[in-house]
């Protein structure tokens, strides 16, 4: 193993991910593979380890990128390489596409300008057989020194934690005072009992006031565990013990959510008592672990204790005993113990509780002599939010959850849940009802309608709800989960998310899309959630729950079944036993539960290939499609299966006959998926036909190879008449890999006409894509050009990578002779004087111009002028250097002086390689506009940008070299650049159709480069291919 460099601590690392490396790992963004990252955060430091390799003796890496939240490059420098600060890390800082190390692993310590959030590290290697197995990155803390006399950060530390200042670094441990150095040794020695053994250090933390222990194997990522990443505030805020009082007190239950602050807090508390007040499981009397603590157990040990700070009053006891303050009070059949705080009388004394809750007719002992209470009382008897928190939190989330699981794990998953809800500590909030309900009073919380319970009053103001599932997943088997799951179901405007922590780390099912992703993202999120749990929830059915008090399930039953009226009735035990699916009620919902699960399982059972059989233990019980087919409710489907390869027309055979009747949503992704043919979406355009509800339909095929223009025309043979959003991408599919196809042509022009004069008559949203389409010709294009529905409000097509239309036929099919990439003045001219002229949102990628002219400008302008609803303009139209073009700086001006000003949103990409193109924009920009994104000489998101940048304006000249790829070219499948004629496509696209001086060889290497092929070394090993393959 590679040792890591002297001076450093690389066990410091606060959170790892592993990422399994595929082969070969590259990506068709920059060449690059991006890996996502789930639970880091902001960080300075990133430690990467690469470990395993698939057929070689060394590590081969040619690029590794850090990629921001809004997709940027982080710049970063290397502090160590392979366990070396000295040669090895600065040939690893310089390695200029190249980086290899002997070996099965190797270490490198990154450190950014910055504190940064990095979402996706990217990483690209030529070389499959010098591929590492596995990438493990973590959010590493500022590397340390090894001298232990020193302070470290917080983050870096778990263990004991301290109170004050410690300027002696000593810790109560168990009652005695001693030093770090001591805690340390008793722990290695075995005096100290730790499940963990050998392996601890001592640390004090970087404010004096929190001395803690630290196991040098799981060092901060268990700090994180217990803590939080904030450990000194977590620990002080575990050992403040606040009393309540009238201002602190919330009368409404819905009212007393635990935000992630106050839970991490809680976490920390258990660390801190477990250990030292020896805590036992309150049913099997073991001794536990914090990470074994569950609810039942803390309710004993903390809740129920510290939620009546003034005592409770035992009354009615045995006369003639001699009470005393401080004698033991305990409660053999509940276990439950405390201390006399006072005699108020002869048969009532006021009890300190240490653990436990005291129950009515159970005998207390007291000096050895037990009688049953006839009252007790519990004043000031509070929740325990109440009793930590003065504010009050309105419900957020609403957790549904088992008692049993362990509260770490319960954390976890609310930590993981925040995250992807991009919710900060205090902004994400839950309501727990072991910390929300008066745990000595819930006759005050609860009543005898679930409905005006508590729980309800929660889910009501909660934005939705979060099911948290154990292993066994146990929540579906209790009737007070499956009541909150079923008032869930049955309002619809309430959000369901599901997580669970798997093999330490916490998995979450999502309803719709998480901020800032997409349907694939949120695909590959879900594809870590355990089968196992998808299984049982496929198979869920609430109305089997069960309750500890009977009474319970045959109120919840009657409710949940509209019998309110005679909610004790239990003959709703009987009718559910024998007859459940009478109950229209149960059978709806469950359905609909059962459909969640059974989307989010769909891509892990087609990689299995258990769509049609997919409990393996039970085999025949569950289909997926019947499944989602029997959901006749469901209103929304998002599916993305991009990448997939062992997705097949028969796969989509089965996901077609599975589609619920009365879906209103239909989004679809399958972009990559090269066992598609048009047979496969010829099945799904027969089932979407039959969907008379929909309103939104997208369906993604992008890069697949096998379409022809039959899929394009049995789509638009299927249609809905009543659909009002479509979006179509066959960019880079419907005609394959090569040259103009004449005879796909032929197809694409039926299709596109098929299309586009069977889009609804009230169509309010149409994105088209079919860039880099080899088929399309100038029939096509004028057939999509000439029928835009006039009552569109957004248009979205993409264009680029069309070839010059304008051409007469003079190839051997008498078709256009195709220049790719290039779109004629004519040919523009006559797109933009058809775009309906009253868009709010157009959306416009249409490639290469070297022969636009004024003409289009005045066009533009013309449109531009008439479009007083358009409030977002995004395009995409490469100029190379407008002085230069024929269309001119004059043009430029005559088009952007005449921007709607009510735009508010407006991109322009890749619109002329000249600095006063930007000002000119910035000249013109409306007043009410509040995205801006502009890339011209370089990238703009402001008008402050384009001003500075025209101050520092000194020529008129561009560096030729700084060439920005466009996006079609970032798009570029792999499989596109394995020859030198490849190569010149790519330049061609790149506007550099003609490479052959020292100038241009600069930038076509550049080109080359940014679009993925590595193997050309040197601008004369260019130039010697190019003038090769020209020859």
């Amino acid at each position: 193993m590679a040792q890591p460099p002297q001076g450093w601590i690389t066990c410091v690392k606060c959170a790892v991910e592993v990422h399994s490396v595929p082969v070969p790992c590259e990506g068709a963004d920059e060449k690059i593979r991006r890996f996502k990252l789930d639970g880091l955060e902001k960080m300075r430091h990133v430690f990467i380890r690469f470990s395993g390799i698939y057929n070689s003796h060394y590590i081969g890496i040619n690029q590794l990128k850090l990629i921001g939240s809004e997709g940027q490059h982080i710049p970063y420098k290397i502090l160590a390489a392979d366990g070396d600060t000295g040669g090895k890390r600065e040939a690893a800082q310089n390695y200029s596409g190249w980086w290899a190390v002997t070996g099965k692993e190797d270490l490198w310590l990154l450190e950014l300008e910055e504190e940064q959030h990095v979402t996706h590290v990217g990483m690209h290697c030529a070389n499959t057989s010098a591929t590492p197995k596995e990438l493990h990155i973590s959010d590493a803390c500022e590397g340390i020194a090894c001298d232990l006399s020193k302070a470290c950060s917080a983050e870096q530390v778990f263990g004991l934690g301290g109170e004050g200042e410690i300027p002696d670094r000593k810790v109560n441990v168990l009652g005695t005072a001693m030093s770090l150095e001591d805690v340390a040794a008793g722990l290695n020695s075995g005096l100290i009992a730790c499940p963990q053994g050998k392996g601890f250090r001592c640390f004090l933390s970087a404010s004096g006031r929190t001395a803690c222990v630290f196991h040098e194997r799981s060092a901060a990522a268990k700090a994180r565990r217990h803590f939080g990443r904030h450990l000194e505030i977590s620990a002080e805020q575990a050992q403040h013990k606040p009393l309540p009082n009238s201002s602190s007190l919330v009368e409404e239950p819905e009212r007393r959510a635990m935000t992630l602050a106050e839970l991490h807090a809680l976490r920390a508390a258990i660390v801190t008592r477990c250990f030292a007040e020896r805590w036992l499981d309150c049913r099997t009397k073991a001794e536990l672990t914090p990470e074994e603590v569950n609810l039942y157990n803390l309710n004993f040990h903390h809740i129920c204790p510290f939620t009546v700070p003034d005592g409770i009053l035992l009354m009615g006891l045995q006369e003639g005993v001699t009470y005393a303050e401080g004698q033991e009070v305990s409660q053999i059949e509940t276990s439950a113990k405390g201390v006399v705080k006072e005699v108020v009388c002869a048969d009532c004394i006021k009890v300190t509780v240490q653990q436990g809750q005291f129950q009515l007719h159970k005998n207390v002992i007291v000096d050895g002599k037990g009688r049953a209470p006839k009252e007790i009382t519990h004043p000031g008897a509070c929740s325990y939010k109440e009793l930590i928190s003065k504010a009050a939190t309105v419900a957020g989330w609403f957790c549904s959850h088992w008692w049993g699981e362990s509260v770490f794990d319960f954390v976890a998953c609310c930590e993981q849940h925040a995250a992807c809800r991009a919710l900060s500590e205090n902004e994400a909030s839950y309501w727990v009802c072991g910390y929300a309900n008066r745990q000595h009073d819930l006759g005050s919380d609860l009543s005898k309608d679930p409905s005006d319970s508590s729980f309800n009053k929660a889910m009501l103001v909660a934005k939705g709800i979060l099911v948290i599932l154990d292993s066994d997943a146990v929540p579906f088997a209790r009737i007070w989960c499956d009541f909150e799951i079923f008032m869930t179901q049955t309002r619809q405007t309430k959000l369901m998310d599901v997580v669970t922590c798997h093999k330490g780390r916490a998995r979450v099912l999502s309803e719709g899309l998480l901020p800032d992703e997409t349907p694939t993202d949120k695909t590959t999120r879900e594809r870590r959630f355990p089968l196992e749990l998808l299984s049982r929830g496929l198979t869920t059915q609430l109305e089997r729950g069960d309750a500890s008090v009977e009474i319970d399930k045959i109120r919840i039953l009657n409710n949940m079944s509209s019998n309110s009226q005679d909610l004790d009735n239990p003959e709703i035990l009987q009718t559910v036993q024998d007859w459940p699916g009478n109950l229209q009620c149960f059978r709806s919902v469950n359905a609909d539960l059962r459909a969640a699960f059974a989307v989010a399982a769909w891509p892990q059972a087609v990689h299995h290939g258990i769509v049609k059989d997919f409990d393996v233990a039970r085999p025949g019980v569950v289909s997926l499609p019947r499944v989602l087919a029997s959901a006749l409710n469901r209103k929304i489907l998002q599916l993305s299966f991009e990448g997939l390869h062992c997705v097949t027309d028969e796969e989509l055979h089965s996901l077609a006959s599975g589609l619920p009747p009365k879906l209103q949503v239909l989004n679809l992704g399958f972009n990559g998926c090269q066992g598609i043919t048009d047979t496969g979406v010829g099945y799904l355009a027969e089932r979407i036909q039959t969907l008379h509800c929909l309103d939104i339909l997208e369906l993604r095929f992008f890069g697949i190879v096998a379409l022809t223009g039959a899929s394009l025309q049995s789509l638009g043979e299927a249609l809905p008449w009543n659909v009002k959003d479509i979006m179509l991408d066959f960019s880079e599919s419907l005609g394959g890999e090569g040259s103009f196809d004449a005879e796909g042509a032929a197809k694409t022009d039926i299709a596109l006409e098929t299309l586009m004069h069977s889009l609804p008559r009230d169509l309010e949203r149409f994105a088209l894509c079919i860039g880099n389409c080899k088929t399309l010709s100038l029939t096509g294009y004028k057939t999509v050009v000439t029928t835009f529905p006039s009552t569109l409000s957004t248009l979205e097509l993409d264009l680029t990578g069309l070839r010059d239309l304008s051409q007469k036929g003079d190839d051997e099919h008498g078709l256009p002779n195709c220049d790719i990439g290039c779109l004629t003045d004519e040919l523009a001219v006559h797109l933009v004087q058809r775009l309906p002229k009253n868009l709010h949102k157009l959306l416009l990628h249409i490639g290469r111009h070297k022969k636009l002219t004024p003409n289009f400008a005045d066009a533009f302008a013309e449109w531009l002028s008439t479009a007083q609803a358009l409030e977002e303009l995004h395009m995409q139209f490469y100029m190379g250097n407008a002085a230069m073009s024929p269309i001119g700086q004059q043009g430029m001006k005559t088009m952007w002086s005449h921007l709607p000003q009510c735009i508010k949103a407006l991109s322009l990409l890749n619109v002329g390689r000249h600095r006063q193109t930007a000002v000119c924009i910035g000249e013109h920009l409306p007043s009410n506009i509040q995205h801006l994104r502009v890339i011209a000489d370089k990238e703009y998101h402001s008008l402050a940008d384009i001003l500075d940048n025209a101050k520092d304006e000194q020529e008129d000249e561009v560096d030729t070299r700084r060439l920005r790829l466009p996006l079609p070219l970032r798009r570029l499948p792999a499989h596109t650049l394995r020859s030198v004629g490849d190569a010149l496509g790519v330049l061609k696209q790149a506007g550099l159709s003609s490479v052959r001086s020292v100038e241009d060889l600069h930038r076509a290497l550049e080109v080359l480069k940014q679009a993925g092929l590595s193997d050309l070394s040197s601008v004369a090993d260019l130039q010697e291919r190019v003038e090769h393959n020209s020859c």
